[in-house]
C-alpha cells in the first residue's frame, strides 16, 4: 500500500496543497468523485503533467465517477495537448474496485426517489455517488520467536499458518495467523459520501448498502466492528437537517468524522503566505496580507510559536492512513516574520520612504489610484508553493462605484444579484466552458460568450460586443493572434478614462501584439525563462526576460511588469541588474499595483 495513493475529489489547487503538505502524488493510482460539481473536479488537470520542468513522466491514473466526468475530460483533451485520457477508465456500476492488496472500493449510487427504481446498469445522467472503502486483512510475515513460544512445531502446520488458516495444536490449543505474525492488520472500512441537496436524502437513509456496519448489525456481531472513519463532503445545511443527523447517530461512537465542506477554514499555504507576509514588510500597500480568517499573523514576538506543530493523519490501523491535513492541528500555524538583520531593515526603511515619495507624486487624485491590478498568479503551467498559474485581475473606480449602487438597489428590491460577465475567449475555450456549464450546473447566467477570433478580424461587426464596451466603459478593445499555441491571442484595453492596459497571455515576442499595444499605459508580458535559454523558449514558443522587456520598448509602453515564470524559479527569476530599468517590474503573486499614469 506504500506504493499506492487515492484521491476523493480533487478541487483547484490539491496538487499544489499536496507538494505544500510533502504529499508525493507520484504514485497516485485512483482518483474518485462522489458528484458531477466542478469544485470536485477542476483540480485533475494540474495532476496530468510533470510538476517541473525536470520532470518527465506523466501520471497514469484512473478515474471513477459520473458519467460527465468522462465527458468533460475528453472535452479538455482536445484543448490540452498534454492532457492523456487513453489510460483513464470510469465506472458506471455498482460493482467492487479491487485494487491489489491494497483497497477494495464499493460504489453506491444514490439518486433522487423519481429515479430509484432504474437499475444501476440505467442510472440516470445526473447521480451521486458514496463510496465503501475496505483495506483487506494483511497476515504479514510469521514470527519464528512467536512461533516457539507459542508452541507451534515445524511442519504442515506452519505451512497452513503461512496460507492465514487456523491451526489446532496437539494440546487443543487454536493459533491463527496474527498471533504469530509481524506487521499484520485487521481489515479497516472507511466511508466517503456526499449529500449536495435534501433530494438525496432519502436515497441515503434508504440504502441497505451502509447497514452492516451501523450500531445495530454491530450489536449482533461484534466482528464486524471495522469501520472507523466517515468523510462528509455534505454541506452544512444539509448536515444540519434532523434526517440526516439521525443517518450519522445510527453508527457507533467510535467512528470519527471528517467534515470538508464550505465551513471548513483556509489555513493557508505556508510558503505563499509566508512570502506574502516578507514582502508585505517591504511595501505593505503594494503586497496587502492574505485576508482569511484561518490565516493567523503574529502581531508581536510575543505570539511567534515555539514550535510548529504538524498536521495530524487520521489512522487507520497502524499502517493505513489518511495523508497531511485530513484533521488540522488544534493549533493552527501562526505566520511570523522573524530574523532581520538591522542592515535590511534600514535598507526597507529607506525603500519604504522613496515609494512613499515616488506615490504621492504620482498619486494627486483619489481616481488616480485606479485601475488596480491584482496579481492572482504569476507562474506558468503548473503552480509551486510560491506562485500560482497566472491570472490577472483589473479592477477600476466607476467598476466599483457601479457594483456598489447596483448591489444596494437589488438588496432593497429583494432580488437575487447577477451581474453581466462577458468571457472573451477562443472557440475551444468557449466550447469547454458551455460543456463544463451543462454538466456541473455552473451558475453562467447573464453570460455573454465572445469569439475572439471574430474579434480580430478587422471586418468584425463590434456592434456584437458594443454592450460590453459600455458596460465595461471601454473606449476600445482589441484582440491580436500571437505565436504560441493554436488560437493564441494577446488583449489591448483601452478606458474611457484614458489609460491603456495591454496583456500578452503566452507567447513568444509578436508583432501583432506590438501593433495592438502602441502607446500603452501598461504592458503585461509572459517571461517564463531567463537570459541565455532562448532556443528552449522558442522550443516552448514562450519569451525570456530580455524578450518581453524588447516588446514593450517597441510598442512604447510607459511601463512592463513581467509575469508567468517557469516552476524552475523558486521565488524569483535569475536576471542580470542592467536589463531591469527604472520602468520594469517583476510580478509576484497577490501583488497590487495602481496602473502608472504618466
Amino acid at each position: 500500500l506504500s506504493n499506492c495513493r487515492f484521491l476523493f475529489n480533487c478541487g483547484e489547487g490539491s496538487r499544489r496543497i499536496c507538494r505544500e503538505n510533502k504529499i508525493y502524488t507520484e504514485n497516485l493510482t485512483g482518483v474518485f468523485f462522489t458528484s458531477c460539481s466542478w469544485k470536485h473536479i477542476s483540480g485533475i488537470p494540474a495532476f496530468q503533467a510533470p510538476f517541473t520542468n525536470n520532470e518527465e513522466k506523466k501520471n497514469i491514473f484512473n478515474l471513477y465517477g459520473p458519467a460527465a466526468v468522462e465527458s468533460f475530460f475528453h472535452q479538455y483533451s482536445d484543448l490540452d495537448f498534454d492532457f492523456d485520457t487513453s489510460n483513464r477508465y470510469f465506472t458506471l456500476n455498482c460493482e467492487e474496485i479491487i485494487f491489489k492488496e491494497s483497497l477494495v472500493v464499493k460504489p453506491v449510487p444514490l439518486f433522487v426517489k423519481d429515479s430509484e427504481n432504474l437499475s444501476p446498469k440505467n442510472i440516470p445522467p445526473k447521480y451521486i455517488l458514496a463510496y465503501i472503502c475496505t483495506f483487506p486483512i494483511r497476515n504479514g510475515r510469521l514470527c519464528p520467536h512467536k512461533l516457539v513460544s507459542a508452541g507451534v512445531p515445524p511442519g504442515p502446520l506452519v505451512e497452513c499458518l503461512k496460507n492465514g488458516t487456523p491451526v489446532k495444536l496437539p494440546n487443543g490449543k487454536v493459533i491463527t495467523a496474527p498471533e504469530v505474525a509481524i506487521d499484520s492488520f485487521e481489515a479497516s472500512t472507511f466511508i466517503v459520501l456526499e449529500i449536495p441537496t435534501v433530494q438525496y436524502l432519502e436515497a441515503l437513509i434508504s440504502n441497505s448498502d451502509f447497514d452492516q456496519y451501523k450500531k445495530e448489525a454491530i450489536r449482533h456481531n461484534p466482528d464486524r466492528k471495522n469501520l472507523k472513519v466517515i468523510v462528509h463532503f455534505t454541506p452544512p445545511e444539509i448536515m444540519k437537517d434532523s434526517r440526516y443527523c439521525e443517518w450519522v447517530n445510527s453508527f457507533s461512537p467510535s467512528v470519527s468524522h471528517i467534515v470538508i465542506n464550505n465551513s471548513s477554514s483556509c489555513l493557508g499555504l505556508y510558503n505563499s503566505v509566508q512570502m506574502q507576509l516578507r514582502l508585505n514588510h517591504i511595501l505593505p500597500t503594494v503586497f496587502p496580507l492574505h485576508r482569511n480568517p484561518g490565516v493567523q499573523f503574529a502581531s508581536s514576538e510575543a505570539d511567534y510559536p515555539n514550535e510548529e506543530e504538524p498536521l495530524n493523519p487520521v489512522l487507520l490501523t497502524s499502517e493505513y492512513q489518511f495523508d497531511g491535513p485530513a484533521v488540522h492541528s488544534s493549533c493552527p500555524t501562526v505566520y511570523s516574520y522573524q530574523n532581520v538583520n538591522s542592515s535590511l531593515k534600514n535598507e526597507l526603511k529607506k525603500l519604504a520612504v522613496q515609494f512613499d515619495e515616488l506615490k504621492r507624486e504620482r498619486t494627486s487624485t483619489k481616481r488616480n489610484h485606479f485601475p488596480k491590478i491584482l496579481f492572482l498568479g504569476t507562474g506558468s503551467g503548473s503552480a509551486t508553493g510560491f506562485r500560482n498559474v497566472s491570472g490577472i485581475k483589473i479592477i477600476t473606480w466607476v467598476l466599483i462605484a457601479i457594483l456598489d449602487e447596483r448591489k444596494k438597489a437589488l438588496k432593497e428590491a429583494g432580488i437575487k444579484e447577477s451581474p453581466n460577465l462577458y468571457i472573451l475567449a477562443p472557440p475551444e475555450i468557449i466550447r469547454l466552458v458551455k460543456d463544463a456549464q451543462h454538466h456541473f450546473d455552473l451558475d453562467l447566467e447573464n453570460t455573454t460568450f465572445i469569439n475572439n477570433i471574430g474579434l480580430a478580424k478587422d471586418n468584425y461587426i463590434k456592434s456584437s460586443v458594443y454592450k460590453a464596451f459600455k458596460s465595461l466603459h471601454l473606449e476600445d478593445l482589441s484582440v491580436a493572434y500571437v505565436f504560441h499555441v493554436k488560437n493564441s491571442f494577446g488583449i489591448a484595453l483601452t478606458h474611457e478614462d484614458g489609460w491603456k492596459i495591454v496583456y500578452s497571455g503566452d507567447t513568444m515576442p509578436s508583432t501583432s501584439l506590438v501593433t495592438i499595444g502602441r502607446n500603452c499605459d501598461l504592458l503585461i508580458h509572459e517571461a517564463t525563462v531567463e537570459d541565455g535559454l532562448e532556443e528552449r523558449a522558442a522550443l516552448k514558443r514562450h519569451s525570456t526576460l530580455s524578450q518581453a522587456i524588447k516588446v514593450g520598448k517597441d510598442m512604447n509602453a510607459k511601463f512592463t511588469i513581467l509575469t508567468h515564470f517557469s516552476q524552475k524559479y523558486r521565488n524569483i527569476p535569475f536576471f542580470e541588474m542592467n536589463i531591469v530599468k527604472e520602468n520594469v517590474g517583476i510580478a509576484f503573486d497577490c501583488m497590487m499595483v495602481s496602473c502608472p499614469r504618466f
